[in-house]
């Protein structure tokens, strides 16, 4: 990993001079080369390339891709594992990435070349805020697989699936044991493509009224899978 840690600024810390092992129960700031950070309490095992903060942890990731934004991770406690090259989040989770804020109960971040790849998060439940739309979504567990900028371009929910996806022509609602979604993110956003519902699936679609005219009437569909794909935007069904 790339961004490896340089460097743990404390009040107080005991080392271990045979081992390299070194612990601390007082907030600590951390600084490595993707980020910085800070946490009460930290230890961290150099033999084992595990770092570890205790509680109250808040994580600064600063990816270097041309439209790469700043993700923040915070966490009440935090488990690093460099051979994984795995983060590990507990009890709680929380991510925010520009207009992405998702929070969930225990997560897994998976890193590939300095990149965050992937997060396996548990009840999460987030919201996306787009000028145009906003999208909410929810799962006992959340797939995310993310591109080389942070941008997520693919999305499994399992279990109490649901996705709700707003704008100025209306609401699309998709819900099922299991929403697989894909994203296309070659603007920067992640703009839906295509859509798979499994399991007591329903996808509901409630035009916007216009001034003046009665409100629409809703659409709902309602199968064991449904398959959609979605006009350019990601804002309507094509």
């Amino acid at each position: 990993m790339k961004g490896r840690l340089v460097s743990i600024r404390t009040s107080g810390a005991s080392f271990e001079t045979e081992t390299g092992k070194a612990n601390t129960d007082r907030p600590a700031e951390f600084h490595f080369e993707g980020g910085d950070g800070k946490a009460v309490g930290a230890d961290y095992d150099p033999s084992a390339h595990i770092l570890h903060l205790k509680s109250n942890v808040e994580l600064n990731w600063r990816p270097v891709g041309p439209r790469a934004k700043p993700m923040k991770i915070e966490a009440g406690e935090l488990i690093y594992r460099e051979v994984e090259a795995r983060i590990y989040l507990m009890p709680w989770s929380r991510l925010t990435r520009d207009t992405l804020k998702m929070d969930a109960a225990d997560a897994q971040v998976t890193l590939q070349n300095d990149v965050i790849r992937n997060v396996d998060a548990q009840k999460a439940h987030g919201v996306d805020k787009y000028p145009t739309r906003t999208v909410e979504y929810q799962a006992e567990r959340l797939f995310l697989t993310m591109d080389d900028d942070g941008v997520a371009r693919q999305m499994t929910g399992e279990r109490d699936a649901r996705l709700v996806s707003r704008s100025k022509t209306g609401e699309t609602t998709m819900a099922g044991d299991k929403v697989d979604l894909d994203f296309d993110t070659s603007t920067g956003d992640s703009q839906l493509t295509k859509a798979l519902t499994q399991g007591h699936g329903v996808v509901m679609s409630k035009p916007a009224a216009s001034k003046g005219q009665p409100p629409p009437e809703t659409r709902v569909m309602r199968s064991e899978v449904i398959y959609m794909e979605m006009r350019p935007g990601g804002h309507e069904i094509r």
